[in-house]
């Protein structure tokens, strides 16, 4: 069986992603840790972000 790929798909830049089981996250960053030490990616360079959403309404709040 052969398949047939286009040239314009065969040379585009590849993105990757992962997705973290939000009921198991304690929030301690690893996962950002993790990925930037995989990737050899300079300190001060951000490419991922984990997205904080707070809830509840002052004084009892969390993320």
């Amino acid at each position: 069986m052969t398949i047939d790929v286009p040239i314009s798909t065969a040379t585009q830049q590849k993105n990757y992603g992962f997705v973290i089981d939000n009921r198991k996250c304690i929030g301690c960053h690893a996962c950002t840790v993790a990925c930037k030490s995989e990737h050899d990616v300079p300190i001060g360079v951000n490419r991922t972000w984990v997205k904080q959403i707070k809830k509840g309404e002052y004084p009892h709040t969390q993320r």
